[in-house]
């Protein structure tokens, strides 16, 4: 939800070097805290994890986005910029600078996985399916994370993790459904 509002005062109607150096002081106010904190990165109540649940840490894939719905972007999509993407994802996992910018190469390396998924016969209905009803799914998922994720005490983690994507994606559903059939209500009159 934060990022709407991110979007309307940072984003809307501005010019990509404004969008360019909202997204540098984002970054840079990432690797500040990454070097002040680098003794206690581990710690679940460190500045580091509370910026990782807040938009400066997301703001350069945010802005990569934007920046290629505007331009189109045609280099996103070098099979060589994908296996980098996903050698670095790989890398971040094991290094904070690089887990900061993670992010960036996981969305590069899903973009691709994604138009590549759209073209098999199958997997593009279901994934049209998962983006009508993605927005939705933005919305639910922290709401359904907070309380599911209290079961894992005592469930297994995978069950957890399936129970958390079934119930996001079957109220995302169900929202979906029903805003269409308002908005479909509302056209008519």
């Amino acid at each position: 939800m934060q990022f709407y509002v991110v979007y309307y005062f940072f984003y809307h109607n501005r010019s990509l070097r404004s969008i360019g150096v909202f997204t540098f002081f984002c970054l840079l106010l990432q690797f500040g805290v990454i070097f002040y904190c680098r003794h206690n990165l581990a710690d679940e109540q460190s500045l580091l994890v509370y910026l990782y649940y807040n938009f400066p840490t997301l703001a350069l894939p945010f802005s990569m986005g934007v920046y290629s719905s505007r331009c189109g972007a045609p280099w996103l999509h070098s099979p060589w910029l994908f296996l980098a993407s996903l050698i670095l994802v790989v890398l971040g996992s094991f290094n904070v600078s690089i887990w900061s910018l993670g992010s960036v190469f996981a969305c590069i390396a899903l973009v691709q996985m994604g138009q590549f998924f759209g073209q098999v016969k199958g997997l593009g209905i279901i994934l049209s399916w998962l983006g009508k009803v993605s927005a939705w799914a933005f919305v639910v998922h922290p709401i359904v994370r907070r309380y599911v994720f209290r079961l894992n005490a005592t469930h297994s983690v995978y069950f957890t993790l399936a129970l958390y994507l079934v119930i996001c994606l079957l109220l995302s559903f169900i929202l979906y459904t029903i805003t269409s059939y308002i908005d479909r209500k509302l056209q008519n009159h």
